[in-house]
């Protein structure tokens, strides 16, 4: 089996990566609560065959909230390992976001910073702008997502707020099809430097997603709060054409499977 340094592998799209792939990868797992990234030594490296950078600090709050970590773990973790990839000449595959499209905040810039970083040194890399996750393995109770936020409002017999009129869309694609992605970009051999979208390419409303999850208890937001911007869906074209990617999940489908399984 290949060996794949995964960093970030404590993390929700790392276990659910390692787990779905445990048969056809050998993981070196690297993860700030168990060793930093800036701790990381040439042996470390020893027959690695391909690098999955998902090491960083993920939630909007928390990356306002710590900025300083935001800054060591987002954007210097970052730069190092595109350091080492230089000097050793191993692929990587680079977790970034759609937000690095319009980076409005502290995390969106981080992931924006990363991205500039690795194409201006033109290193063997895919950077895969990840849209809104869902499902698997440590979602519901460690994401705070808006999917996972709508179902613990429903649990906790809370009314889902909507901000403004709900109209504004967003992608949503299941954890199962990033990490088909992340697989491709990995045996895909040829040699390249590119931003790719990774989600579904169909724009779902929030005020469509709270009807999904549950028509009976959503509340409006009509005051001054951000929505944020009005669209953000992922555009599949070259990510298509460079990694033969297609999602298998749909939105609706997963949400109905599990309200049933909360109903059971």
């Amino acid at each position: 089996m290949e060996k794949i340094m995964i960093t970030g592998s404590l993390g929700y799209i790392a276990t659910n990566m390692q787990e779905i792939y445990k048969d056809s990868y050998e993981f070196v797992e690297i993860d700030r609560l168990a060793k930093s990234t800036d701790e990381l030594v040439i042996q470390d490296f020893k027959d690695v065959k391909h690098i999955i950078h998902l090491g960083a600090i993920s939630g909007i709050q928390d990356c306002e909230t710590n900025k300083d970590d935001t800054v060591k773990y987002n954007v210097l973790s970052t730069i190092d390992m595109v350091n080492w990839v230089k000097l050793l000449e191993i692929p990587m595959t680079f977790a970034s976001s759609q937000a690095a499209k319009n980076p409005d905040n502290t995390y969106a810039l981080t992931k924006k910073i990363g991205e500039d970083y690795i194409l201006q040194h033109n290193i063997h890399s895919y950077i895969l702008r990840f849209a809104n996750v869902y499902g698997g393995l440590k979602y519901f109770g460690h994401k705070t997502s808006v999917v996972a936020k709508m179902f613990e409002c429903v649990k906790n017999e809370d009314p889902i707020y909507v901000n403004g009129d709900g109209s504004q869309e967003r992608d949503f694609v299941h954890v199962d099809d990033v990490c088909q992605a992340i697989h491709l970009s990995i045996q895909t051999k040829q040699k390249n430097n590119v931003i790719l979208d990774v989600g579904t390419g169909i724009g779902t409303s929030i005020l469509e997603l709270a009807k999904m999850v549950s028509a009976d208890s959503i509340l409006y937001r009509r005051d001054a709060i951000s929505v944020g911007i009005s669209s953000s869906i992922s555009d599949l074209k070259n990510t298509q054409k460079a990694l033969d990617f297609l999602p298998k999940h749909e939105l609706k489908e997963d949400i109905e499977q599990i309200k049933s399984k909360n109903d059971k």
